[in-house]
């Protein structure tokens, strides 16, 4: 499988792991010290390997500069670890097995203000040769595509822990029937999906027929609004993403509605701001999603905006 010029394939994290750990102890200071705890099992990833090297370099990096006048400790730490409904905090990650890694270290930390934009692009503390403020928004891609997802907690004077999720890939696929029972609302709709994030898509789809819909993926908005066209009473209803390239999710809501005006569309964004929600009343979409998305939070949207254009189905 390839994405964006780069073909994914099972990949042992420990071993890229073990291989950036050696690059980087050579050209650390004697001030600080690298603790490791990696668990060498045989659990894959289905991932570019290039693309992993870079997410555990840029990392590391961030950890040393974090420490670079003051010493400390680096501690890397790779885990398997089991996520449940109830764990999950982004649209991208389904309930399963996943590998941990844990990137800390005992830095100058940061406040909440930082912490709030740590993966804007072009966002940076560092001293202009420092860095551009592209590492962590690149790592923060990387995951993402990967299907994976990074939680970050830091205190000032303390240090720093980022968590990278990645979900482990004999389990990726596999199907957890008690998990979403648990308290969702599910239906026999079809959906139209719309991610321009292949990845992200392809786990947006399966957590969507898992609920019971069926599903069309598109990765784009014009390829999503050619079959649209051709044949508008196929979807019951439309999710599609805000942010994509050539055709926004607000463009490609509006041409839809031009060619069906009662079709239910929900659009997903990562921005809060009123101006989109009341942009996206202004056209005539349904509902709005923020991202991260809970599960719980996926299904009761979809459920209400279907029990409204449908009174009869609650």
């Amino acid at each position: 499988m390839k994405y964006s010029g780069y073909e994914r394939k099972p990949v042992k994290l420990h071993s890229i792991i073990h291989e950036v750990l050696k690059l980087i102890k050579a050209s650390l200071p004697s001030t600080i010290e690298i603790v490791q705890n990696i668990s060498n099992n045989d659990a894959l990833i289905f991932a570019e390997p290039t693309q992993m090297h870079q997410v555990v370099m840029n990392l590391c990096t961030n950890a040393f500069h974090a420490m670079e006048t003051t010493g400390g400790t680096l501690s890397v730490t790779l885990k398997r670890t089991s996520l449940s409904l109830q764990d999950l905090q982004d649209a991208a990650q389904v309930p399963g097995d996943y590998l941990c890694l844990t990137v800390a270290d005992t830095g100058v930390g940061m406040d909440h203000e930082i912490l709030q934009r740590l993966f804007d692009p072009y966002f940076t503390t560092k001293d202009k040769d420092k860095g551009t403020g592209l590492g962590l928004s690149v790592t923060h891609g990387i995951v993402q595509r990967h299907g994976g997802h990074i939680a970050v907690s830091s205190r000032v004077g303390e240090g720093s822990e980022f968590k990278v999720y990645l979900p482990v890939m004999e389990s990726t696929h596999v199907e957890k029937k008690h998990e979403t029972d648990a308290g969702l609302r599910k239906g026999d709709e079809r959906i139209l999906l719309v991610d321009d994030e292949e990845m992200v898509a392809d786990v947006e789809r399966q957590m969507l027929e898992r609920l019971g819909y069926h599903v069309t993926m598109k990765t784009g908005g014009a390829e999503a609004l050619e079959a649209f066209r051709a044949d508008p009473f196929a979807f019951d209803m439309v999710l599609t993403d805000m942010t994509m390239p050539h055709m926004t999710g607000d463009r490609l809501a509006a041409e839809m509605l031009k060619v069906r005006r009662d079709i239910p569309i929900i659009l997903c964004t990562g921005f809060s701001e009123a101006s989109i929600q009341e942009k996206a009343k202004s056209i005539g979409i349904k509902g709005v999603l923020m991202k991260p998305i809970l599960f719980k939070k996926l299904s009761d949207t979809i459920a209400g905006v279907l029990d409204a254009a449908d009174p009869a189905r609650g």
